[in-house]
């Protein structure tokens, strides 16, 4: 795990300091973030920019998919062409992926070679997001995109928990 400390009298990124153990008491509050980052912070801003096409194409993907609907899909309709938007986006980006780890030296073999429960974790992942992505899209049908995008992006403390375990 890698720590973050944000002094209590900042709120601002540039302000967090990363450590490798958890910062002493009575210093703040404390952010654990799991895994590996990429950059963290320090390292660049890449993940904050990420994020922030992150949010933009999830506003995006949430617009669309209730024109869909709003135009004539069915839930189910609309979950599926989401989903083969998604299978034909994917070779783009593993193409671009693999030319950016080949420029920048990356010899870390194929994915099959990565750890098993990894390969499965990721596997689960996506059948998740397969099924949130249908109840998101039947939501989506009857209610507001507005109040529907908003109820559905409060699945955080579930994360946390789920990590805790």
């Amino acid at each position: 795990r890698l720590w973050f400390n944000l002094p209590a009298s900042s709120h601002h990124f540039s302000d967090m300091v990363e450590t490798k153990t958890p910062p002493p008491a009575g210093g703040g509050s404390v952010v654990a973030v799991a895994g590996q980052g990429g950059g963290g912070v320090g390292g660049g801003a890449s993940w904050l920019v990420n994020s922030s096409y992150c949010i933009l194409l999830y506003g995006m993907w949430e617009f669309l998919a209730k024109l869909a609907t709003v135009r004539g899909l069915s839930a189910s309709e609309e979950a599926i062409m989401n989903k083969i938007g998604f299978f034909v986006g994917m070779p783009l980006i593993m193409v671009s992926s693999s030319a950016a780890s080949a420029a920048g030296g990356s010899s870390q073999g194929s994915w099959l070679s990565r750890p098993k429960d990894a390969i499965l974790a990721s596997f689960l992942s996506g059948l998740a997001a397969a099924f949130a992505s249908l109840f998101q899209s039947r939501a989506r049908v009857g209610g507001d995109a507005s109040a529907v995008s908003a109820l559905c992006a409060s699945y955080p403390p579930v994360t946390l928990l789920l990590w805790a375990l």
